[in-house]
Order: structure tokens, then sequence, then C-alpha cells
């Protein structure tokens, strides 16, 4: 299994999940910004770790274009027939993770599972809504779409959707994980603190009765 995570500014919650993380996969690819040296430091771990850096979040005015920095590097690796696992650089897995979901994985499928905050408090997602903090599919899935994978925004959203919509909710499974965030949800969509950018995001959406697409760039 392959895993990608994309970390600005993240590098300390990134280092707690890595040792479950790497319990599953046989390489992870760490996607951050050049300025980001504390991340660079993330590939003393393991020589399982391999760092890929990008400006790509900030073209054409992003403030970060999260969706478009996994696309460049899902279609730089072009990883043929294996599993892949994107995650949040704040999801950290349970033990023996890997060992759980084998008997739950399937070819055609795309895979998640439901997070708690700080290990306790449950977070109400829908189960199917599949946002983007935790995915599992096969690299040769026909549902995958291509080029772009993933598609561009000015922020950190949006692409998730756009991705999962290729699975009809039949072809979407739950899996019997209890997976722990570190993090703010949906909090730091414009970069670490960009309260005022969410803000005014919701706002815009409000007035266009929840259309999103003028966020794409």
């Amino acid at each position: 299994m392959i895993g990608i995570t994309v970390s600005v500014g993240y590098s300390k919650k990134l280092k707690i999940g890595l040792p479950l993380w790497l319990q599953g996969c046989d390489q992870i690819y760490v996607v951050t910004d050049k300025n980001d040296k504390e991340t660079y430091s993330i590939t003393k771990l393991s020589k399982k770790i391999f760092l890929y850096s990008t400006e790509v979040f900030y073209e054409k005015g992003a403030s970060f274009n999260k969706g478009k920095a996994l696309n460049e590097i899902y279609e730089l690796l072009n990883i043929k027939s294996k599993w892949m696992c994107i995650f949040d650089s704040d999801i950290v897995p349970p033990k023996k993770w890997n060992e759980t979901i084998i008997p739950f994985l399937k070819f055609g499928n795309l895979h998640s599972a439901p997070r708690f905050q700080d290990g306790e408090k449950f977070i109400p997602d829908n189960p199917y809504e599949m946002a983007g903090y935790f995915w599992i599919f096969h690299s040769e899935d026909p549902h995958i779409p291509r080029c772009p994978t993933f598609t561009s925004w000015k922020h950190a959203g949006n692409y998730d959707t756009i991705f999962r919509n290729n699975w009809l909710r039949s072809e979407r499974t739950i899996l019997p994980l209890k997976l722990n965030h570190i993090g703010n949800p949906g909090k730091n969509w414009w970069g670490i603190g960009n309260t005022e950018k969410m803000t005014k995001m919701y706002e815009e959406r409000r007035k266009r009765n929840g259309d999103y697409m003028h966020e794409s760039v």
C-alpha cells in the first residue's frame, strides 16, 4: 500500500500518526511547500518516507490548493496495481489498522472510516460523504478520473467531494476503524488560522444557494 499526505505547518501532528501509518504502508509520500523546513525533517523517521515539495498550493492566487498538490504527486508517481491510502496529516489510525481492514477491502470501491475528535468525541460526518481526511482505493480502479485525478480550488476543500462522486453510494465502504482527529476539522481550508476567509466563503455560498464552483481555479 502507498500512502500520500499533505503537510504544510502540520509536522508536529503528522509525526504522531506516521509510525502507525507505516504499519500498513510500504511507502509514504509527504507533500509540502519549500518553506516548511520542519516537515522536511520527517524523512529522518523512516527510509519509507519520501518528501515532495511544490508551490502549486499558491498558484493563480490560491490560498492553499490542496487538490492540485495531490494531483501533482499522484500523476508524477503513476503508481500501478497498488492500494492507495490518502490521509490528512492530523489523522491518527489505531494500532494494527492495516490488519483490521484486509477483509473489507474491495476492488472498485472507495473506502473510508469515521473520525473522532481527540479520540473521544465522534465527529458527525455523513458516513457516505467520505471527506478527504482518509481514503483507500486501488490505483487500477476504473472509477478514478484522469487528467486531473484531483481538481483545483482556491483552498483545501471541494476536491474531495468531486473525487468521491465518481463512486456510487453502494460502491463506498465504511471500514471498522476509529480514526483519531487531532486537528480542527473544517477550519484551515485557506491556510492555518485564516478564519476570516472561511467565514467569507460560507457567506458567499449562502448567497449562491450553496453553490461553490466559483471557488475553482
